[in-house]
């Protein structure tokens, strides 16, 4: 009886990194928080994406030129290919937008080199 007591005792020792692990990487294997364009969206765009809950997401997408700047907003669903490529499917579209101004489907990529998270939910 006592063999049994140490080697669950020993499995459960090797099993807390692990369970520790988990709760600290787990947050971040889910992709839910905004992430930041670090580069361009587009010619001249940058973007900030938010992803609210498992599906829906928000982004902005905002000109970088000095003169004749904008910044247009849109909702969509969004799933997920891998863990860092994103189809999403823009389909509400702020009536004030100057140049997203129709439903569209988007590709982004949100752990590389298009987007970095900033802050997470």
């Amino acid at each position: 009886m006592e063999k049994t007591g140490c080697i669950k005792a020993i499995i459960i020792a090797a099993l807390i990194p692990w369970v520790l692990y988990g709760i600290i990487c787990l947050p971040g294997l889910f992709a839910k928080g905004q992430y930041e364009c670090r580069y361009t969206y587009g010619p001249l765009e940058g973007a900030r994406l938010t992803l609210q809950n498992d599906s829906e997401a928000k982004i902005r997408i905002y000109s970088t030129e000095v003169v004749g700047g904008y910044a247009d907003k849109l909702k969509g669903q969004y799933s997920f290919i891998n863990d860092s490529v994103l189809i999403v499917h823009w389909n509400k579209v702020n009536k004030h937008n100057t140049y997203y101004t129709e439903p569209y489907i988007d590709t982004l990529t949100i752990r590389g080199e298009n987007f970095v998270r900033t802050k997470s939910n």
